[in-house]
C-alpha cells in the first residue's frame, strides 16, 4: 500500500513538473519567437519600407512601442505622423474593448476580454489651470477635453502622452455667465481634419450658436444661423448629455422635445425624430406621450437611446426603453425591467461598444457591463468608480496620431 502511495506521489510529483515545464516552455518559446523576428528585420532579409508597410503596420499598440528600441531608424519611423496614420489604416483585429476612464483625479485605459480587466493608469502632463474640463469623448485614439467655461479644450494621445490646447479667446470672451455650452468631437473623411464642435446656449436671450475649430487649421470659426432650415425649435433647449455621440461623422444630442443632429461635413444641424418613434412594442406612440431623461449613445456603431416614454391619455404610465436604431428605416426597442431602470437612474450613464452586444454601463458610483443577448436585461458589476460628477468612461481605441496634424 506504501508502495502504491509512494508511486502515485511520484506520479502526481512528475505531472505537476511536467505542466510546469511545459508553461515554461510555451513562454521562452514566444520570447524566442520575437527574438527572432527582430534579428530577422536587423538583417534586413526584407527591405526596410517592406516590413513598415507591410508587417509594422498590422501590429498591435504594445507591440510597436516595444520595437521603437530596435534601432535609432526603427524609432525615428515608428515615431513619425506618416507611420501613425499609416498604422490607423489597419484595425487591430483583437476583440479586446477598452474604455478610458477619468477616476476622480486619475485616468485609466481598461480593457475587458473574455470577463477579465486589465487596468492601465495613465500619466497625464498637461497643465488646464483653473478651468473645469469634462471629458468629451474620443475618435481614432485622439481624446477631446473641454472646459465647461467654453475657453479651453484639448486634444490629447494618452499613449504617446503628446496633446495640443485650443484656446479661443476671440468668441469665448462673449460668453455671460448664463451660457451653457456643450461639446462634440470627431473625424472628417471628405477634408481629412477633426474639428471640435461646441453649442452654446446664451440663458438671457435663449440664443443658440455653433463654434468649430478646425484641428488642421488650429482656428476657431462662428457656424451662421442661415446655415439651418429652421431656428424657431432651437429656443429654450435644455441639454441632457454634456457632449455629442459620434456614428458617421454626424454628432448627436437629445433633448426632452426632440433630438439634434450637427453634421460635420455639411456643418448644419437639424432635428431628427427617428429615435422617438416606437415600431417593435405593443403600441404607438401618440402626440399625448413624451420622451424624458434622454441619454443618446453609440452600441455596435448604432445610434441609441435609453429614456423613460410618459405615455399620455387617461392614465398616465411611465415607460423605461432602450432603442437602438440600425438604420432610420430599422429600430430596436425593449424596455427595461424596473430594478435596472432604478439603477440607471441614479447617476446612470450608458456606454456602447463597438464590436459587441454589451454594453457598459455607469450606474451610482460603479461601472458594470450589460448583455443585451440575454433577457431580462441585468447588470454584471466590474468595478467602483468615484462619487457622482467625478467619474467620465468613453470608449476608447488606441493609435498614434498626433493631436495637432497641422504640423504634417
Amino acid at each position: 500500500m506504501k508502495c502504491s502511495q509512494s508511486i502515485l506521489a511520484t506520479n502526481t510529483s512528475k505531472g505537476m513538473t511536467t505542466v510546469v515545464e511545459s508553461k515554461k516552455q510555451e513562454m521562452e518559446s514566444q520570447s524566442k519567437d520575437e527574438k527572432d523576428l527582430i534579428q530577422q528585420f536587423e538583417r534586413r532579409e526584407l527591405p526596410h519600407d517592406l516590413i513598415i508597410e507591410m508587417i509594422l503596420t498590422r501590429l498591435p499598440i504594445k507591440s510597436i512601442l516595444r520595437f521603437k528600441s530596435v534601432s535609432k531608424l526603427w524609432y525615428s519611423t515608428l515615431c513619425s505622423s506618416l507611420f501613425a496614420f499609416a498604422h490607423l489604416k489597419f484595425p487591430n483585429p483583437s476583440p479586446t474593448e477598452s474604455l478610458l476612464i477619468r477616476n476622480g483625479k486619475r485616468f485609466q485605459i481598461m480593457s475587458y476580454e473574455n470577463g477579465e480587466i486589465d487596468l492601465v493608469n495613465v500619466e497625464v502632463d498637461f497643465d488646464v489651470g483653473d478651468e473645469n474640463m469634462d471629458l468629451v469623448g474620443t475618435c481614432n485614439g485622439l481624446v477631446c477635453l473641454g472646459s465647461s467655461s467654453g475657453r479651453l479644450s484639448i486634444i490629447w494621445n494618452p499613449i504617446t502622452r503628446k496633446f495640443h490646447k485650443y484656446w479661443d479667446f476671440e468668441i469665448s470672451n462673449s460668453f455671460t455667465s448664463r451660457c451653457l455650452v456643450y461639446w462634440g468631437f470627431g473625424y472628417v473623411s471628405i477634408v481629412d481634419d477633426y474639428k471640435i464642435v461646441r453649442v452654446c446656449k446664451n440663458m438671457d436671450n435663449d440664443s443658440l450658436t455653433v463654434h468649430v475649430c478646425s484641428i488642421r487649421l488650429d482656428t476657431w470659426r462662428i457656424i451662421k444661423n442661415d446655415a439651418y432650415d429652421d431656428t424657431s425649435h432651437l429656443r429654450n433647449p435644455v441639454f441632457i448629455r454634456i457632449s455629442g455621440a459620434l456614428v458617421n461623422e454626424t454628432l448627436y444630442w437629445g433633448l426632452p422635445g426632440t433630438n439634434f443632429s450637427f453634421n460635420l461635413a455639411s456643418e448644419k444641424l437639424e432635428a431628427f425624430p427617428y429615435l422617438e418613434t416606437s415600431p417593435s412594442l405593443s403600441y404607438v406612440t401618440t402626440s399625448d406621450d413624451e420622451y424624458v431623461d434622454k441619454l443618446l449613445f453609440v452600441v455596435n456603431g448604432c445610434l441609441s437611446m435609453y429614456g423613460t416614454l410618459v405615455k399620455g391619455g387617461d392614465i398616465i404610465t411611465f415607460m423605461n426603453i432602450l432603442t437602438i436604431m440600425k438604420s432610420p428605416e430599422v429600430i430596436e426597442q425593449m424596455i427595461v425591467p424596473k430594478d435596472l431602470a432604478k439603477s440607471m437612474h441614479h447617476g446612470g450613464n450608458l456606454i456602447g461598444f463597438t464590436r459587441s452586444d454589451k454594453i457598459f454601463t455607469q450606474y451610482m458610483a460603479c461601472l458594470g457591463v450589460i448583455d443585451l443577448t440575454r433577457q431580462p436585461l441585468n447588470i454584471t458589476p466590474l468595478m467602483d468608480l468615484e462619487r457622482s460628477g467625478k467619474s467620465e468612461i468613453v470608449n476608447y481605441c488606441a493609435s498614434l496620431i498626433p493631436p495637432n496634424i497641422s504640423v504634417l
